[in-house]
């Protein structure tokens, strides 16, 4: 009655979605008439335990905030470091003297931050931060070319960025990857019962219902089914003109 799910093609969207919309075929229809309180049950709990173990996927979802805040602190650090280059062109001697001094640490090779990883560039920063931060003719420096504003911003920036990386840190942290096996593999279960149930209560008390949940669940199956045989596909598609590339 309940289509093959191509479950070993499936990513966990793929679960959560099947999850999901199958939950909500489920709670259409009247829990009580059609005995689906234990059907129910074990799908929303293995769908819960999906849910919950799925946070470590939010990782990704940091990864490409890291990267906006990784830029933020670039534009921040370019802005900084281009400011201090034009003050050191001020026909005013205290504003240009003051520059220089700045000048001295950020045309340092160490302190191209472009070409550093993630790690590299905020010891990089923390770095710069400690010197500014000890020596008061660094902080009086900054103060008398009117950059102090545009510092500030650069430290913000750079203390966003750490916040986000220790999030996706401590998340990563919090659900290991088996834990999502786990509940993937309780999904599956839960979907092979729901499908014997079905048929079973079909062919035992002949009401229609288990067929139009049947039917509506296939379309989910069948929309699933599609997605994963054309992400194969094309994963397929791209390997082989790797391997024509490498041939050639």
């Amino acid at each position: 009655m309940i289509k093959r799910i191509k479950f070993y093609l499936m990513v966990l969207s793929d679960h959560l979605f099947l999850g999901n919309e199958t939950s909500k075929v489920l709670n259409t229809y009247n829990e009580e008439d059609l005995q689906l309180s234990l059907v129910k049950t074990k799908l929303n709990t293995a769908l819960k335990k999906l849910k919950d173990s799925i946070k470590i996927v939010h990782a990704s979802q940091l990864t490409e905030e890291l990267a906006s805040l990784d830029s933020d602190r670039d534009d921040a650090w370019m802005c900084f470091y281009q400011l201090v280059s034009s003050q050191a062109l001020r026909l005013k001697p205290e504003v240009r003297k003051n520059a220089h001094i700045i000048e001295a640490i950020t045309k340092l090779p160490e302190m191209r931050i472009h070409h550093q990883g993630y790690k590299e560039q905020t010891a990089t920063m923390i770095n710069f931060f400690n010197r500014v931060e000890t020596r008061q003719e660094l902080r009086d420096a900054i103060e008398n070319i009117e950059a102090q504003d545009v510092y500030d911003e650069l430290k913000a920036a750079q203390a966003a960025f750490e916040a986000k990386e220790a999030e996706k840190v401590a998340m990563a942290a919090a659900k290991p990857k088996s834990e999502s096996e786990a509940a993937v593999k309780d999904l599956r279960k839960a979907f092979d019962e729901m499908s014997q149930f079905l048929n079973i209560m079909s062919q035992m008390s002949g009401k229609a219902e288990y067929n139009e949940i049947a039917s509506k669940i296939n379309q989910l199956i069948d929309e699933v089914n599609t997605n994963v045989k054309a992400r194969s596909t094309r994963r397929e598609n791209a390997k082989e003109e790797l391997d024509e590339v490498v041939e050639n």
